[in-house]
């Protein structure tokens, strides 16, 4: 009888201890809208009243120059601006080397680009406008069609509010004292899935301090899988 009245003493007190233990946020995040992800850990102590969390953002993002924009540039270049370039300045004929594509997911669509033109700089060599401009457009092409990824490392220090969720309001921050606030709260009881919505409330008017407020930007733990709108991803770019 006194064991069994130790054993359910004992069972009553772990069954209490796992009701109270609370899950420290952690996951990846995957965004609502654009194709983007938060790899996230929270670390605090308990009882937990604030913690800090440690995100690293990626974020996929569609090439915004333009085969026009490279058109335009073009059209108001001569080979002698070329050769005042810092980038095509060293350009002589004894360096200048045919370009070389050695990625075979490129190559298909490099072929001609390869046998046109040879390297930027072998055009400013040769002083041949044409072949730079046939490689330019080329390249304008394909990176009209090229994504690129976005890298960003952060952290939150958020207060509890109500059970399983967190508020950030660290107040105005930058030059442009922009205000953002952030709430992380789980969603359903397992402890494995969480929302992370941010808005911006506030900022100062001006030329460079021009932002969308009042929208909330929202990552859930969900399937992180996207259909493409690129046929390329330019990982030579990630920054």
């Amino acid at each position: 009888m006194k064991y069994t009245i130790i054993a359910l003493s004992l069972f009553l007190s772990l069954t209490s201890f796992a009701k109270n233990t609370e899950h420290l946020p952690g996951g990846v995040l995957i965004s609502t809208e654009d194709m983007a992800s938060m790899q996230f850990s929270c670390k605090g102590k308990m009882p937990l009243k604030e913690i800090t969390c440690d995100f690293i953002q990626k974020i996929l993002i569609r090439n915004t120059e333009s085969v026009a924009e490279v058109k335009k540039f073009l059209s108001t270049i001569s080979i002698d601006d070329l050769k005042k370039e810092k980038n095509f300045s060293y350009c002589k004929k004894e360096f200048a080397t045919p370009i070389k594509v050695s990625n075979a997911h490129a190559k298909e669509h490099s072929d001609e680009i390869e046998k046109n033109s040879d390297t930027l700089c072998n055009c400013v060599a040769e002083n041949d406008l044409k072949c730079f401009s046939n490689a330019m457009m080329k390249f304008a092409e394909m990176k009209e069609k090229t994504c690129k990824v976005v890298l960003n490392s952060f952290s939150i220090r958020f207060k509890k509010i109500s059970k399983d969720k967190w508020l950030s309001n660290p107040g105005p921050e930058g030059l442009c004292n922009l205000v953002n606030v952030g709430t992380l709260e789980a969603v359903g009881d397992s402890g494995y899935s969480w929302k992370y919505t941010q808005i911006r409330v506030a900022s100062d008017k001006g030329e460079h301090c021009k932002f969308d407020l009042n929208k909330p930007t929202v990552y859930v733990t969900d399937q992180g899988i996207f259909k493409l709108n690129c046929e390329y991803i330019d990982l030579g770019s990630v920054f």
